[in-house]
This record gives C-alpha cells, structure tokens and sequence, in this order.
C-alpha cells in the first residue's frame, strides 16, 4: 500500500529545539521526551519508508524524521521513534503508533533555513498483520502561524496536537483579544490542546483534520480554524462623512453601515481583526457573481484591518438581523420582507438608486409602502414635477396621521440620483445622494410600523433597492441630535457611489 503525503516548512535551525522546549519543558535535541510505547502485538509494529523532499520535488539529504506521540495524562508531545534520511532523502523507521495514530515530523537542516513538515494519519487497523508497510514523501518547507482568538478560551498555554508548535498566552495577549501561535509546522492537524492551572484541555480544530499550508498565517476564531490570509480590505469613513462627524466632534466611528465589496479570486470569508467572521449576503436579481454586501460591526476604528480569508469551509450566505430585503435591481414588483421583520423595534428605512426621468412625463409613483390607511408612499410631486413628495398615513381609531412631505431638492432632472427613507422611533429623514434634506419628528403608532412589512415598487425601476433597520446606538445619551445618522447616510451613499458597476 502506498500513500503519500506534503509537508511545509519552518524557520530557523533551533524551531524545533523552541517547539519541544515549549510543550515538554525539555530543551535539546538529545533530551526529546522519550517514553517507551508499549507494544500490543508483535505485528502492531509497522513501517513506514518515503523520500524528504522540498516544494521543488528536491530530495532533501540528511533530514530528520520523528514519529510523535501525545500523553494520554498531561497532553504534552513526545518523541516515540526517530530516524535519518539517506543522502538520497530516502528514510526508513519502524513504530508501533499511538492508538492507531501517528503523527510524523520532519526536519532537514538546509542552509540558512531549517525546513518542517508535519502529518496525522489515524489506521484504525494498525494493529492487524496487513498491510506491515506504508510509503510517504514529505514535502518541507517555510514556517505557518496560526493566530488564535481567545474569546470563550481562558488558557496559560496552548499547542498544536503533537507538533511541538506552542505558544504560551501573556496578559498582553489577552489584552489584545488573540495569540500566535508561530513556527507551525506545515501539515494536517485535527486538534489544539489548551491548559489552564496546569489542566489539559484537548480540543478539535475542526469537525476534520485541516492541513496548513507552508509559509502562511491562519485564523482559529469561535470554535474553528478558518483559513488562511488571502488579502485585506481596506475600510474607511469617507470624507463627506467624516465632515460631518467633525462637524460636531463626534468619533470616527460608524456601526453597522451596508458596504458593497467585490470577492476577489476564490476568497471565501471576511475576518475583521477580533476574529469575528463578516457575513457576506448577496443581492437578488444579482448579475455580478463577485459582488456582494457586508455590515461591519464598525468601521473608522484605528489600525483597523479586515482580512479576506481563503476559507476550508464557505458558509452558507445569508443576511444580518437589520438586513431585511437586498436587491440588486428591482421594477414592478409586490414585496412582503416575512417573519424578519420585526414591527416592535421601531426602526424602518428603504434606499434605492433610479435612473431617474425628466419633469415632463405624468406624476409617477416610486415606492407604497404599507396599506392605504397606514404607511407611507414616495411620489413625483404633483405641481414640482422635479421633486419628490413623501404622504404619510397613520389612521387609528384615536389617532389620525395623514401629512405630506416636500423635498426641495430636485431628482426628477434625469439624472441618477440616490434616495434614503429613514423612519426611526419618532424621526422621519429624508437623505438625497447622502445629504439630508428634511427630517422632523411624528408620533407614530405600533400598528403604523406593522403595516410596513409589505411594499409595492411603482413605475420606476431601482437598483440596490435595500430595506434594513437603524442601529438602536445611532443616537447615544450624550448625542445632541441625529447627526451620527446623517453621517452614517452620507457614508452609506459615499461607498456605493464609489462602485463603478454602480454608476
């Protein structure tokens, strides 16, 4: 039987020696932890053969090969069995296996570098007489890191399942929310080993062992090693927004803002720098495939960095809480946002982008959205034909709503222009092309913000037709008015009108 597997590679000659000394508090190559493994049957013993080899395909001579085990009790690597390769990269050892497991690392001692490379195989048969011999070239090469988040993960230390690649977790670590865990040993990997109090805690690093890949930097957050870095994307208030936030000395910080982003390659997540996961939702009606839509919880924050990950695994698309409809384009059509929506919040707001026509067609109708008795309903202007009229209804038994709103701003003049709706708790704003052009206060009632779950898209069509909900923190204790949202509009206009497939 012939199997054959690739390693990766590592940094500097005594990596390994740092490895060892971490996990087994032993210090040299001659003082490896050693410890007798018992032998169950005179044919458990089994041998493993194969070529060391780099990522050229070059033998390596002279590498070192050791079969690693994990004690049952402490959880610490040892060293079971070790050998050297020939001048031709050709090894051969014999090993009787940790519980129909073993782990095989290697090592070469090319200069300047020394070159890793790391396996877990599990046999459940390895204690039967067939096969009595397995074949493996090992493929070495440049170092791995894996950054490790610790939230929920209340550690002193922690390491790689029998690889000697640890890292011990200083309050600095903690303070900075994650740990690196460098000099990894390019391979397969099924779990980490975390103590605490001098307790071992064995973990798995994902539902199936995951190979890492040489000279990379992995992301472990919230129960899973993730992937690798594939890019980073550059996120950052725009400058009209940020007028606005200087204007009245507020923080360069928004939460929550709607972004359109295009996947580059085959890059499967976003990962902001606290190890949460950005969710990617796609738009219906979408033709761009690279395209896609993301909420950051913030963004403007100092040093910020989000990664695109090159994911093991994508996850299935779907959308934030405060995201109820998103399409890429839209005309003619009846909408219901379903049990998403959530009427007790109190929070609305729809944007669209139209091109849109001259003054010198009839009045046409945009978006209805609600009934005829409670909702609201985005217009041309009956005698202003270059404006827009906003009518809103809220007709109860004790109460009765029924105002129209003017914009002054011109939009019927055909050009493209951008339009906001927001109707949070007791606030309607009106936002054209980001800038704020009317807002006011109404006392609207529970049953007015049930009647939006249904919408009508009237005679003009819309692109990034988007119905989502205002962050509840939009508006602090300490804030005099809303211009956090005014600026949170702008900066939501800003980063699509920068999309030229938007344009």
């Amino acid at each position: 039987m012939m199997k054959k597997f690739k390693f990766g590679s590592f940094g500097a000659l005594a990596i390994l020696l740092v490895f060892i000394y971490a996990c087994s508090d032993n210090g040299t190559d001659s003082d490896y932890p050693r410890t007798k493994y018992p032998q169950i049957k005179d044919y458990s013993r089994k041998t493993i053969v194969g070529t060391v080899i780099n990522a050229d395909s070059v033998p390596q001579a002279h590498a070192r090969i050791y079969i690693t085990g994990v004690d049952s009790t402490t959880q610490h690597a040892y060293i079971m069995d070790s050998t050297e390769a020939d001048k031709n990269g050709y090894y051969s050892i014999v090993t009787d296996g940790d519980k129909h497991r073993y782990r095989l690392l290697a090592k070469t001692t090319t200069d300047p570098d020394t070159l890793f490379g790391f396996e877990t195989y599990v046999y459940t048969f390895w204690d039967t007489p067939y096969p009595d011999s397995f074949e493996f070239d090992i493929e070495v090469g440049e170092p791995a890191s894996v950054q490790f988040y610790l939230r929920y993960r209340d550690y002193d230390s922690i390491c790689l399942e029998g690889s000697f690649a640890c890292a011990t977790i200083t309050e600095n670590d903690r303070e900075k929310g994650f740990v690196i865990i460098r000099d990894v040993p390019p391979g397969s990997y099924e779990t980490y080993t975390g103590w605490r109090d001098g307790k071992a805690n064995a973990n798995p690093l994902l539902l199936r062992p995951k190979h890492i890949r040489a000279g990379s930097t992995y992301f472990w957050a919230n129960g899973f090693l993730k992937g690798h870095e594939a890019g980073t994307l550059d996120l950052s208030i725009p400058p009209k927004a940020l007028a606005i936030l200087d204007s009245a000395k507020l923080p360069h910080i928004l939460n929550n803002l709607i972004i359109p982003v295009f996947k580059k390659e085959n890059y499967d997540a976003l990962m902001d720098d606290r190890g949460n996961e950005i969710i990617m939702s796609k738009a219906k009606n979408e033709t761009d495939s690279s395209r896609f839509w993301i909420i950051p919880d913030s963004i403007g924050y100092a040093n910020q960095k989000i990664r695109w990950i090159d994911a093991f695994d994508q996850n299935e698309q779907r959308q934030k809480r405060n995201l109820w409809l998103l399409y890429s384009k839209i005309n003619a059509d009846s909408i219901d946002i379903g049990y998403d929506f959530n009427p007790w919040d109190s929070s609305y707001a729809v944007s669209f982008w139209i091109e849109s026509l001259s003054d010198s067609r009839k009045q046409v109708s945009l978006v209805s959205v609600g009934n005829d008795s409670l909702g609201f309903k985005i217009t041309q202007c009956p005698k202003n034909t270059r404006q827009i009229c906003m009518r809103i209804l809220d007709k109860n038994d004790s109460t009765s709503i029924d105002s129209t709103i003017y914009c002054s701003e011109k939009i019927f003049d055909s050009k493209r222009h951008h339009l906001s709706i927001v109707i949070h708790k007791d606030l309607v704003m009106i936002a054209i092309d980001g800038k704020t052009v009317y807002e006011t206060s109404m006392d609207l009632t529970m049953n007015f913000f049930k009647a939006l779950r249904y919408s009508i898209i009237g005679d003009i069509p819309m692109k990034n037709f988007i119905v989502y909900k205002i962050d509840k923190d939009i508006r602090t204790p300490n804030d005099n008015d809303w211009t956090r949202l005014k600026a949170w509009l702008m900066a939501f206009y800003e980063l699509q009108a920068s999309v030229s497939s938007d344009k």
